[in-house]
């Protein structure tokens, strides 16, 4: 069983592991929130509906200043409180129409890890968060404390359950400062290569904007300036702005800025000579495995520690979405289109994870975990 809290950038890491678990055989059902219901089915696996209710469209939200406090907060008290007393319930039920030998949970899943240890069901950890950023004792042990102990479970403040049997992690090795012993670096799918005609969109350079599937409906007139921004860059853009944004609302543009509701990055990527976006943590690892440099735009969740990582490493340039000017944009842009040690640092760990494990080479390990907790 499969079940995950948040939307596509929670699916997606999982989302190779998945595919070689059913490749070799194992029957593989997914338990997810409405929201996502469609999106497991487009992938061809069976699902059940954690709640009844239908799909709430999202709102669009004024940009507010990033705030790590509040980030913080947010995790704690929707992710780990209401989470785990609205999913640990739910995945119990269906595990009691169909017991699962391995529970897939991604990292924010507390609900669904301490349901797995209530019925024990190994679980499996996919890391889909920045490392290091609030799956820590530190940001949640006492809230995690809290909702143990309502549900009959004994401590564990070092938050050992998290990665107790196995964590598959996409970041490369040199990203993470630090890693449980059970993390295990796997690739997903290799990145394609350019296929048929150039696209119209693509030009000699060519810069990708997105801001994932959550953000672009929480950040107030960012995409309107990061389009003016664009719009004076000497080369080729295309712009995602998500499946609830219409495209015309931003009117004219100049013909070397393409706008889209929807492309799928591995089709895109391989054309691409930048990035800009949030810097969500599936973005990232997209970019980084095409081996493309980044201009990040952090505005909450682990965000910022993408940001802060990537720009350590030397693989981008962070700016402040809130004092962000087209002006600004467009010099940011420029410079890392023409300064190679952005584009070095990507290939670098490009290369680290195209050397990691492929999906399939993991599937043993979670056979190994289904079979028996203990890891070989």
């Amino acid at each position: 069983m499969v079940t995950f809290v948040g939307g596509s950038g929670h699916l997606n890491p999982m989302v190779p592991l998945v595919r070689a678990a059913a490749a070799a055989g194992h029957d593989v059902r997914f338990a997810v929130m409405p929201s996502m219901v469609r999106a497991v089915r487009a992938l061809g696996f069976p699902v059940f509906p954690l709640d009844d209710g239908p799909p709430r469209p999202p709102r669009r939200l004024p940009g507010r200043d990033p705030d790590d406090a509040y980030e913080r907060k947010v995790f704690r008290d929707e992710f780990v409180l209401a989470g785990t007393r609205l999913l640990l319930p739910r995945v119990e039920a269906v595990c009691g129409r169909w017991r699962p030998d391995l529970i897939m949970v991604d990292d924010t899943n507390i609900g669904g890890m301490l349901a797995a240890e209530r019925l024990g069901i190994p679980h499996v950890t996919v890391q889909v968060l920045a490392p290091d950023s609030f799956v820590r004792p530190t940001v949640i042990g006492d809230v995690v404390a809290e909702v143990r102990a309502e549900f009959g479970l004994p401590p564990d403040p070092d938050l050992e359950f998290v990665a107790r049997h196995l964590m598959p992690t996409p970041f490369p090795p040199s990203y993470a400062t630090r890693r449980p012993a059970t993390a295990r670096p796997f690739r997903g799918d290799a990145p394609l290569p350019r296929r048929g005609a150039r696209p119209p969109w693509a030009g000699t350079r060519t810069v990708y904007f997105t801001l994932g599937t959550i953000y672009n409906m929480e950040c107030g007139d960012l995409f309107a300036r990061v389009l003016g921004g664009l719009a004076q860059v000497p080369a080729h853009s295309v712009v995602t702005v998500g499946e609830h944004i219409d495209p015309a609302e931003f009117g004219r543009r100049p013909a070397h800025v393409h706008l889209e509701r929807f492309v799928p990055q591995a089709t895109l990527l391989p054309w691409c000579d930048l990035v800009v976006s949030h810097g969500g943590s599936g973005s990232v690892v997209g970019t980084l495995t095409h081996g493309l440099p980044s201009v990040l735009l952090p505005l909450g969740a682990d965000q910022p520690y993408n940001a802060a990582r990537l720009t350590a490493l030397g693989a981008a340039v962070t700016l402040d979405p809130v004092t962000l000017t087209p002006d600004s944009l467009a010099a940011a842009v420029h410079r890392a289109l023409e300064d190679p040690g952005p584009r070095e640092a990507a290939g670098r760990l490009a290369a680290e994870i195209a050397a990691q494990p492929t999906a399939a080479e993991l599937v043993p390990l979670l056979e190994a975990v289904a079979h028996s907790p203990a890891l070989p």
